[in-house]
């Protein structure tokens, strides 16, 4: 991975649903490298070794807390 780095863009809106519900949409993207194909399809594994000094374990935590819902 290069050191190019690149922005961080994250939205949080209000929705409304059509049953009258109210809830946050949050989206998250960048403008960075990504993911190196090798490491894509283990990512969100908690097991996964660190990407540079930030483990994945962050990506696995995140997932499973956005799974419950």
């Amino acid at each position: 991975m290069s050191e190019t780095g690149g922005s961080l863009i994250i939205k949080v809106q209000p929705v409304l649903t059509a049953e009258g519900r109210n809830y946050l949409e949050v989206s998250v993207a960048d403008t960075g490298p990504g993911i190196p194909k090798e490491l894509q399809e283990r990512v969100f594994h908690h097991s996964s070794p660190p990407i540079k000094t930030a483990p994945a374990l962050g990506l696995a935590i995140a997932k499973r807390y956005c799974s419950r819902t």
